[in-house]
C-alpha cells in the first residue's frame, strides 16, 4: 500500500490562496443568481397578475417573495461552488505532496465496466493516477441516467489492471451490506448472472458470473476474495467489486475526498483484492 503524506487535506484552509490557484466562483455565482430570477420570475409574474386583479398593493408581496428565493438560491449556489473550491484546492495540493497525477475533471471516459458505459453526460472527477507500487486510478464516476426527467448518480471508484497468466471470468460482487448513500452496480441484460455461491463470502456479497461455471467461480473466490483475511478487508465498509477485461474495477460511495481515513482503506481495499487475486494464481 502506498505510504502517502495526507496533511494536505487537513491543513487550515486557505480561501485566498485557493480561489487563486482555482477558477473564481464568481461568475458561477452570477449566472445562478441570473437564473434564480428567471426560474422565479415566470410563476412569481403570473402570481402578480392575478393579485393585482384583486389588490394592487399584493403584488409587492410577490415582489419580496421573489426577491428571498433569489437570494436563497445564490446563497446555496456560492456555498456549494466554496466547498467545491477548497476540496479541489487541498486535493491538488495532496497531489504535489505525492506525486500523483491529479485531474479534476475527465470527459467521457473509456474504461470497462458496468458503470463507465450508462447513462449520459459521463465523467470522471477528482482522479488520481498511481505508478507504484502498482499502477491504478482512483476518483468518482458520475453520469445522469436516462434522458427525460434523468437521476444524477455516482460511484467513487479505484481501477487496476491484473497481472494473471489467464484471463479471468467476468465477475461482480455486489455487497449486502447497507446501501445507504451508495448507489449499487447496474444489473442488467449485458451483465453475468447470479449465481449461488456457499460460504461466508456469499453472507457478504451477491455474486454474478458467467453462466454454467458455478463450481469454477467458488473455487475461485474461496482461494482469493473470499479467503478470511481478504473479506475482512473487504467488508470493513461497503464496497462493490468487478473482474472484467482483465481488469479489477472497486465502487464505493466516496474513493477520494479529504479524509485521510477514506484514502487508507480504499488504498488497503486494492491492494488486498488485487493481491489476493494475483497471488494464488500466479503460484499455480
Amino acid at each position: 500500500m502506498p505510504d502517502l503524506d495526507y496533511t494536505a487535506l487537513t491543513d487550515p484552509y486557505d480561501r485566498k490562496a485557493a480561489h487563486a490557484t482555482t477558477k473564481a466562483g464568481g461568475a458561477s455565482v452570477a449566472v445562478a443568481v441570473g437564473c434564480s430570477a428567471v426560474l422565479a420570475g415566470v410563476p412569481l409574474t403570473v402570481v402578480g397578475l392575478f393579485l393585482a386583479m384583486w389588490d394592487p398593493r399584493l403584488v409587492w408581496v410577490a415582489v419580496a417573495v421573489g426577491i428571498v428565493v433569489v437570494l436563497l438560491a445564490a446563497r446555496f449556489v456560492h456555498r456549494s461552488r466554496e466547498r467545491q473550491v477548497e476540496r479541489r484546492w487541498r486535493l491538488a495540493r495532496f497531489a504535489r505532496a505525492n506525486r500523483l497525477h491529479y485531474t479534476p475533471v475527465v470527459p467521457s471516459p473509456s474504461r470497462p465496466g458496468a458503470v463507465f458505459n450508462m447513462g449520459i453526460n459521463r465523467q470522471s472527477e477528482d482522479q488520481f493516477t498511481f505508478s507504484e507500487p502498482r499502477s491504478f486510478t482512483v476518483g468518482r464516476h458520475v453520469c445522469t441516467a436516462g434522458y427525460r426527467n434523468g437521476v444524477p448518480m455516482s460511484w467513487g471508484f479505484a481501477t487496476t489492471r491484473l497481472s494473471t497468466p489467464a484471463p479471468l471470468p467476468h465477475l461482480m460482487l455486489l455487497s449486502r451490506a447497507d446501501s445507504r448513500g451508495h448507489f449499487p452496480l447496474p444489473v442488467g441484460p449485458a451483465t453475468p448472472v447470479k449465481i449461488a455461491v456457499t460460504g461466508p463470502g456469499a453472507d457478504a456479497f451477491t455474486v454474478h458470473g458467467p453462466m454454467g461455471r458455478r463450481d469454477e467461480v467458488q473455487a475461485l473466490l474461496d482461494r482469493t476474495l473470499f479467503r478470511p483475511e481478504a473479506l475482512e478487508v473487504l467488508t470493513t465498509r461497503r464496497v462493490d467489486l468487478e473482474m472484467v477485461d482483465g481488469c479489477l474495477i472497486i465502487h464505493a460511495a466516496e474513493t477520494v475526498g479529504t479524509d485521510p481515513e477514506t484514502w487508507r482503506w480504499v488504498l488497503e481495499v486494492v491492494t488486498c483484492a488485487a493481491g489476493s487475486l494475483e497471488v494464488p494464481v500466479t503460484s499455480g
